[in-house]
């Protein structure tokens, strides 16, 4: 298996409403095209961020990896610690494997990852935990090398040190560390982590116009990410999974369990309102939540008689609470029920399940219902922790080398992410409680048994006139990528894509793509050029696998660029680089096109730097008729046809 690497995204709270929505963009709809689409996933009990990321990156439930909540319990702790560091995670995940398999890991604002001993280049989901402490600081703290500081953080890092509590700003700021960190290490698993749409969605409802804004910005960041590939030469071999790890719904109330407690007599609070003496205590979890029950570590026999009359309290209040249809409660379950029905175990007693679009503050004073509160995500407008099959779904889309293009799969359990991962990767991830999801993954013996010779240069260094010699010398067809470009372009599909994406003038009279008004656009610079080809690949990928479909011998490919599919360029063997100098291009280029000399500097800035790629043959051309046809003689002899 030609080795791959592979970029996991989870774009926090995203679900298939909002791909639908951006299906059009450049990224999503080349991803969706290229690659297979699981429509929604099935995420995991209670819902939410830390326990959800957690079992992606593992492939595990909650009660095997060990994280059951986004933060600890401290009871009556207005503002507890989060799970940050790796040490509240347990066993084995993909940055394990990564690492026994030689690998390079790198993490980007990927929750429970501080001070991971697995991630070579890692920025932690972490923020400073008073004033006088830096961000620069913090992440020192929890594991980032200096390195990573130097080279990635920074020179990303805002002036405005209060961005990493703050959307899109924090977002922004994990892409571009994200983006640097592809270009400048290359590393072989990334997984990255932007909220702005969760911080959307609690602040102003699911489906709202700031959510709209911060789907397109989800949309423009992924393209980012991909454009970063191109420019470190890493497209062809990377696996993308854009994903995200859980739904919301739109709230009605938010009702205070802990206020009831306390008027019960089970929970009190001092009066400076700190935490009091205290029989049972609620950690909200959203539209679910953890009871606990006080004594439940003390195994003395009275410690043990005490606990089971706090248990039996506790029940009863429960039930009360259960009754009154303001709390919405549909169950009341035991943690040994939540572990054995929901896969969920934590030092909690009971586990309470929420119907409907109620949820539950932690908060110990004022009345039991309560005003919305954007402060705690428990409390916002819009909220999670739900069952997983309520609400809006998560999704996941798998795009690249060794997956199929074209397929969609309806649903899939979250946990299936990390071995499916795993295997494109060809990494030993055991014991998962999820499965590859192999529909999605292409069978290593797909490829053609015949030699595909892929050929590729800048403009004017002659390729195209190596391509025809070599195809006359073999005697088979010569596929020129570029024309295949053209045509796509001719694509109602693929007009109206590049029209919402440049406006109408980059269209002709005729309606169809002025392809030198398109250029002006996207020669400005290798992003440009990463957008433009993102459109336009997804039409040329399905045109070439027709074409290798019906190839019986050996086929060269003249690529103008590196349009870069691992499912195609991957499969040449051998890869053949036609250069020549500059001037000398130039000239040839200026009579050919009849275009001017700052143009073709324009163009060429634009092209990608064949310089980082790795090449099986390389042609020197000086113009010279019997140079190419030696430099010919040459590779078919090295690379013999079958």
């Amino acid at each position: 298996m030609t080795k791959r690497k592979l970029i996991i995204l989870s774009h926090d709270a995203m679900v298939r409403e909002d791909v639908l929505a951006r299906i059009d963009s450049p990224a999503f709809s080349y991803l969706l095209e290229s690659g297979t689409w699981i429509e929604t996933t099935k995420t995991i009990w209670p819902s939410i961020t830390y326990p959800a990321h957690s079992s992606i990156i593992s492939g595990r439930y909650p009660d095997r990896h060990g994280v059951f909540h986004n933060d600890h319990f401290y009871p009556g702790d207005p503002d507890p610690r989060w799970n940050w560091d790796a040490k509240y995670f347990h066993g084995d995940s993909l940055f394990q494997a990564a690492k026994r398999a030689g690998l390079t890991t790198a993490g980007v604002f990927w929750p429970v990852s501080g001070n991971h001993p697995y991630v070579d280049y890692l920025i932690s989901e972490y923020w400073p935990q008073s004033p006088d402490e830096s961000f620069i600081d913090c992440q020192r703290s929890m594991g980032t090398s200096e390195e990573v500081i130097r080279d990635i953080i920074e020179p990303n890092l805002p002036e405005n040190e209060q961005f990493v509590r703050m959307h899109p700003d924090a977002d922004q700021f994990v892409i571009d560390c994200a983006c640097s960190m592809i270009r400048k290490y290359r590393p072989d698993l990334l997984v990255i982590h932007p909220a702005d749409i969760d911080a959307n969605r609690h602040r102003n409802g699911v489906f709202s116009d700031p959510v709209r804004e911060a789907v397109r910005r989800a949309a423009k960041w992924t393209q980012q990410i991909i454009t970063a590939t191109r420019d470190a030469g890493t497209f062809a071999d990377t696996v993308f999974v854009v994903m995200s790890d859980h739904g919301q719904v739109d709230l009605d109330r938010i009702m205070s369990p802990n206020v009831f407690f306390c008027r019960k007599g089970l929970l009190s609070v001092n009066e400076d309102g700190s935490f009091g003496d205290w029989t049972c205590y609620l950690r909200s979890t959203g539209i679910t939540a953890e009871v606990y029950v006080e004594g439940a570590d003390d195994t003395t026999f009275a410690g043990r008689a005490r606990y089971a009359a706090n248990l039996r309290k506790t029940r009863a209040a429960l039930e009360e609470l259960k009754d009154d249809p303001r709390f919405a409660i549909d169950r009341i379950l035991t943690s040994r029920e939540a572990e054995e029905e929901l896969r969920l175990s934590g030092p909690f007693s009971f586990f309470l399940i929420g119907k409907g679009n109620v949820a539950y503050s932690n908060i110990l004073k004022g009345g039991l219902e309560m005003q919305f509160d954007t402060s705690a995500f428990q409390t916002a407008f819009a909220t999670h922790g739900m069952d997983p099959d309520f609400g809006p779904q998560p999704t996941a889309i798998f795009s690249g080398p060794g997956v199929r293009r074209g397929l969609r799969i309806p649903r899939r359990p979250i946990v299936d992410i990390a071995p499916t991962c795993a295997k494109l990767l060809g990494l030993d991830l055991p014991d998962t409680d999820g499965t590859a999801v192999d529909e999605l993954i292409e069978p290593e013996d797909e490829n053609p048994p015949y030699r595909i010779y892929g050929v590729t240069g800048r403009s004017g260094s002659g390729k195209s006139r190596f391509a025809k010699v070599l195809a006359e010398k073999l005697g088979c067809e010569r596929i020129d990528i570029d024309e295949i470009g053209h045509d796509a372009t001719k694509d109602p599909a693929v007009i109206e894509k590049i029209r919402r994406l440049y406006g109408d003038g980059v269209l002709g009279a005729d309606g169809t793509i002025d392809r030198k008004a398109v250029g002006r656009i996207v020669f400005e610079s290798a992003e440009r050029m990463g957008e433009y080809t993102t459109i336009t690949w997804a039409y040329m990928q399905r045109v070439l696998s027709e074409i290798l479909a019906r190839t019986k011998g050996p086929i060269v490919f003249e690529w103008i660029l590196l349009p870069i599919s691992g499912t195609f360029w991957n499969r040449a063997n051998p890869k053949i680089l036609v250069t020549a100098d500059t001037e000398a291009r130039k000239k040839a280029v200026l009579e050919r096109d009849g275009i001017t000399g700052d143009y073709f500097d324009q163009r060429d800035g634009g092209s990608l730097d064949y310089g980082r790629y790795d090449f099986d043959a390389v042609v020197e051309n000086d113009y010279r008729p019997e140079t190419l046809e030696e430099a010919a003689d040459r590779i078919l002899t090295a690379f013999s046809p079958f």
